[in-house]
């Protein structure tokens, strides 16, 4: 443009304005900003012509062979990081990683006085929660903001103590109107008045939290929820590492290496991603596709609940 001899006044990036909370129609104008970029994109304005030169020159080039290595995340994930992945080379290169970095599931790391301070901490009853949400660019929901993590599903396993069976309660919204206000209500019930409330990292805290601040008529059951929480993460990054977990402890890593038993693989849905693209079709379903889809959703979610469980039954045995 600058070439053409128009003068550029400003350059700016119009986004979604995190600060937007829908309240009835869509309000365009609120819904979106502007931020102005253009002293920022001044610094580049020189190197333009030259750019276009190299694009120009890569672009009738054949394609190149370039092994994955650290630099397809850096310094962000690479797009064509699957398609990369799929090349014959690279495959080889990926298998042979795999071979040679087998890392064992021994306990090497057992800190026996921390565990039981933290089982002593938290007896039984233990309850164990855990959230799938969805986030929309556009709001689709009243009292929600562009790409707020919006919970559609809850599993809750509850054990009275160390002898009794599990107890298994669950919610999974339609896909097509605000799921909160039945999931907090039916989350509360469901909770109790007592007892320890196992999640894995922070996730379930931020997700009630914003339940509190959408919904403030349920403030009071909500807060008492968050004050039971209790994060397991901790225990099995610091106090009982094997090889495999010591520097990744999400509950992916752990589980397979504590409790191979509770494996994902037999599962039609296998993470959390795949659960939120379901419940954005569940409306467009069938009703035999539906039935499937949320048997396939609440299995996922339900062995989370009970893998944590699990894992806390685990500290105990030494």
């Amino acid at each position: 443009m600058t070439n053409a001899g128009i003068e550029i006044e400003d350059i700016s990036i119009m986004h979604f304005n995190r600060n937007y909370v829908r309240q009835g129609n869509l309000n365009p104008k609120e819904l979106f900003t502007y931020e102005s970029v253009f002293t920022r994109m001044e610094k580049y304005l020189p190197e333009i012509p030259k750019n276009i030169e190299a694009f120009l020159e890569v672009y009738q080039q054949e394609e190149p062979t370039v092994t994955i290595g650290s630099h397809c995340d850096n310094p962000y994930p690479c797009e064509f990081a699957n398609y990369c992945h799929q090349l014959k080379e690279n495959k080889e290169l990926l298998e042979n990683k795999i071979e040679q970095k087998v890392l064992t599931t021994k306990v090497n790391y057992r800190n026996t006085i921390a565990i039981q301070d933290f089982l002593n901490s938290n007896p039984y009853p233990i309850y164990s929660l855990d959230f799938e949400s969805i986030m929309y660019g556009i709001p689709e929901h009243d009292d929600s903001r562009p790409y707020q993590q919006i919970p559609f599903q809850y599993s809750l396993h509850i054990q009275k103590n160390a002898d009794s069976k599990p107890e298994h309660f669950e919610f999974l919204g339609n896909g097509s109107v605000d799921p909160r206000e039945e999931l907090i209500k039916s989350m509360i019930t469901a909770c109790g008045s007592h007892g320890t409330i196992l999640m894995y990292s922070h996730f379930e805290k931020t997700i009630i939290n914003g339940l509190i601040r959408d919904f403030p008529k349920y403030t009071i059951p909500l807060e008492h929820l968050v004050d039971r929480l209790v994060d397991l993460l901790p225990v099995f990054k610091k106090h009982l590492k094997t090889e495999a977990t010591q520097k990744n402890a999400s509950l992916k890593n752990v589980l397979p290496t504590f409790l191979p038993q509770f494996s994902y693989d037999d599962l039609d849905i296998q993470h959390g991603m795949a659960t939120m693209d379901v419940y954005r079709n569940l409306s467009n379903l069938s009703k035999s596709e539906l039935l499937v889809a949320r048997k396939n959703m609440l299995e996922y979610c339900k062995l989370d609940t009970l893998a944590v469980l699990e894992l806390y039954k685990l500290l105990s045995k030494g």
